[in-house]
């Protein structure tokens, strides 16, 4: 009998049962503020799912009896997207649904990482603006704390003045290419793409600048002189400014900013944050906001 295929793997009793508990932990926060559950297939027609946004590579494709191009899904968003708009179109809003479940992913063999994990996440549809905003980052916090991990924060960051920033751009290939190094975090070939670009300096800093932005609330000061420096004087930085106001103070005290998360999900429209504890390398959790997808 031979091991398990790369990148996947069995996980033995002790484990198992602390995921149980991290599990039932989280469910249960989630279900005091009165998310519902929702199972979504393990299967996915791939076209169905990139109607509503870019997906992450996926290293399993099969196709069904129908000649239909299915994927193992590499998230639940969109498939729960997908759910919401064919079979809960008359739901009363605002929906608040949560889901555990498998997901399957592409990785780089030989580099330690996992092709399959477990999601345990929840989508609140309908409510927009801040209050959306600070309800998802205060569960989020809530859920954390609740699992008494330690050095806890939530980093949070908006794809809005990137966006703004690229759309801009006379050189539209510059635009897309700066696009796609930030999602690969590369920033090297960022930097040597804008050096040769004729774009003004203004742009080119701040396109160079604005994704490696960090820290506490003045990094927002930082973001509004760039992009006003670069002929944009949209404010826009007031969604994660009304975030900060509107979050209760032990919630608060565990934010801060980083515009370089710029999700390989490409639907997000405003917030996107990620959250980290434990001294891990890799965070714990990760969304953001994604309004586009029903209009």
């Amino acid at each position: 009998m031979t091991a398990t295929p790369w990148g996947f793997r069995d996980i033995l009793p002790e484990e198992a049962q602390a995921r149980e508990e991290i599990a039932l932990t989280v469910k249960g926060c989630f279900r005091e503020h009165h998310y519902l559950p929702v199972e979504t297939p393990l299967l996915e027609d791939k076209g169905s799912l990139e109607e509503g946004g870019r997906i992450a590579d996926t290293p399993f494709k099969l196709f069904d009896d129908d000649g239909r191009l299915l994927v193992v899904r590499p998230d639940n968003t969109l498939p729960i997207v997908r759910l919401v708009s064919t079979r809960m179109r008359a739901a009363d809003l605002p929906l608040r649904l949560r889901y555990e479940a498998p997901v399957v992913r592409e990785c780089q063999r030989n580099a330690g990482g996992s092709r399959q994990f477990t999601q345990l996440g929840f989508e609140l549809i309908g409510v927009g603006d801040t209050a959306g905003d600070v309800e998802i980052v205060s569960l989020v916090a809530e859920a954390v704390r609740k699992l008494a991990l330690p050095d806890a924060r939530v980093i949070a960051g908006s794809v809005r003045p990137f966006k703004e920033l690229l759309a801009a751009c006379e050189d539209r290939e510059l635009a897309a290419e700066a696009l796609r190094c930030v999602h690969a975090n590369d920033f090297v070939g960022l930097d040597a793409r804008v050096a040769a670009s004729t774009e003004s300096d203004a742009v080119k800093a701040a396109i160079c600048e604005l994704p490696r932005l960090h820290g506490g609330a003045e990094v927002l000061d930082r973001v509004d002189a760039l992009l006003e420096a670069a002929g944009i004087v949209a404010p826009l930085t007031r969604e994660l400014r009304a975030l900060v106001e509107g979050l209760a103070p032990e919630d608060a005290q565990v934010l801060s900013f980083d515009f370089s998360i710029m999700n390989s999900f490409d639907y997000y429209t405003g917030l996107v944050f990620k959250a980290y504890a434990g001294g891990l390398p890799d965070p714990v959790g990760s969304g953001g906001r994604y309004d586009s997808i029903f209009t």
